[in-house]
């Protein structure tokens, strides 16, 4: 898998970041070809969420 860091205002190194994160995303289209954006944080993304890792 690629890494791709598209976004990194507070200048983090490889260092920095010591956590892993699965993330989810969806792209929803609608019969009349409508596209489903959420607004977070100053600017528009497909709805998602994390992964959680499952417990036994």
């Amino acid at each position: 898998m690629k890494k791709i860091v598209v976004n990194n205002e507070y200048n983090l190194t490889d260092a920095d970041m010591t956590e892993v994160v699965q993330r989810v995303k969806g792209l929803l289209i609608n019969s009349k070809n409508e596209i489903l954006l959420g607004y977070s944080h100053h600017e528009y993304q497909f709805p998602g969420g994390h992964v959680e890792e499952m417990s036994l």
